[in-house]
């Protein structure tokens, strides 16, 4: 029976950094373990053009200064930072819990780690 649910491989899961989660949820993004990170990169990019557009808009319609416009610019690209980081990057690599555990022994990170600076 090729049609039935039993029978499909199961679905892929992802496990996301702590920190793009946190970062995810500022902009109220929370994403299941099959949330593919090229969706919500996709949703996240969309939330970010969206304000980029109304920004525009206020700049048109002279609720924001000419001089004020490009700082409001620059704080929503600070903001949507993690849009500059590649989706693969934002899951934790497998295996990796083995990994943290030998390296915690061995007292130092797992290899393959990824952490934005902080303030970013």
């Amino acid at each position: 029976m090729p049609d039935d649910p039993r029978s499909a491989p199961p679905a892929p899961t992802f496990a996301y950094h702590q920190r793009v989660l946190d970062q995810l949820a500022v902009h109220g993004l929370c994403p299941r373990p099959d949330t593919p990170p090229a969706r919500l990169r996709d949703a996240l990019s969309d939330l970010y053009r969206h304000e980029i557009r109304t920004a525009r808009a206020n700049l048109l319609a002279g609720r924001i200064e000419r001089r004020d416009y490009a700082g409001s610019i620059v704080e929503l690209r600070k903001r949507y930072w993690l849009l500059s980081v590649p989706p693969e990057l934002w899951l934790v690599p497998s295996g990796a819990a083995a990994g943290k555990d030998q390296a915690a022994e061995r007292g130092k990170p797992e290899a393959g780690s990824w952490k934005p600076e902080a303030g970013s």
